[in-house]
């Protein structure tokens, strides 16, 4: 989840915070600046990200929460989750109506095991904001991580309703396996590749696409996502590649067996 928050957080840099920045300080500089910040701690050093943005408060603190949800963001990448917390409220006391911080607190609380804030705070990004596919997503993940696949999907669903992205569709694909429900893994998953080509070579995602091609009766398809999944990812350990291919042979003979 961290890696799916990160990808959320970095996803937001240059858009969402660009086209919602006030006019008391000059956007294309802070988009600059909070970009070197998340830059430096991407690179392993957090704590020097994190001092470079907060030097940078009384350029950019208190416009209608911009600032502060960067802070949050740099903060709950580190997991420091009460300073993150503390600067999510800040940005949130200053009415900007700014979504960011709505969700960002949301993920806080969801890591922080309080899942009825977190729920509080996603609904209300919904709410306040039903056109943003960010509040549902993250209603998707609370319900992921409540054990609630169900809920998850119709969330995820109204995610991709607001706005198509290619992590809605790959965790719609991981929560359409637990589900069973072969078939919406492999369209779910065909469909964040089409708009991403990197998640050939997510491990996960690939994985619960060929076992459900196997579950499906495409044992062809679903040997070539194990190799497209190798292709892709050269990090990939070949014992995760064998349980892989051991569990579509499993499936074949089964099918075979079947029919006979």
């Amino acid at each position: 989840m961290a890696k799916r928050l990160a990808y959320l957080l970095a996803l937001m840099i240059g858009t969402q915070t660009a086209m919602a920045l006030g006019k008391d300080f000059d956007q294309k500089e802070f988009v600059r600046d909070v970009g070197r910040a998340q830059q430096i701690a991407a690179q392993g050093k957090a704590s020097e990200g994190i001092a470079f943005w907060e030097k940078l408060k009384g350029k950019y603190g208190g416009e209608r929460g911009h600032y502060e949800n960067a802070l949050g963001d740099l903060y709950s990448n580190a997991q420091m989750y009460d300073k993150a917390e503390r600067a999510y409220l800040e940005g949130i006391a200053l009415q900007g109506k700014y979504p960011r911080l709505y969700t960002g607190l949301a993920f806080v609380y969801l890591h922080t095991d309080r899942p009825a804030e977190a729920e509080k705070w996603a609904k209300r990004a919904t709410t306040e904001f039903p056109n943003w596919w960010v509040g549902y997503y993250t209603m998707g993940e609370i319900a992921r991580k409540g054990e609630r696949p169900q809920d998850a999907r119709v969330w995820l669903k109204k995610s991709i309703d607001a706005e198509p992205q290619p992590l809605t569709y790959w965790l719609l694909a991981i929560i359409s396996y637990d589900l069973k429900d072969y078939q919406a893994v492999v369209s779910s998953m065909e469909a964040a590749i089409n708009r991403d080509r990197q998640y050939l070579g997510d491990h996960n995602g690939m994985k619960t696409s060929a076992i459900s091609l196997a579950h499906l009766g495409r044992y062809k398809d679903a040997y070539a996502a194990v190799d497209a999944l190798k292709k892709n990812n050269p990090k990939v350990k070949q014992a995760e590649v064998q349980a892989i291919v051991s569990e579509i042979k499993r499936l074949e003979q089964s099918g075979r067996m079947n029919k006979n």
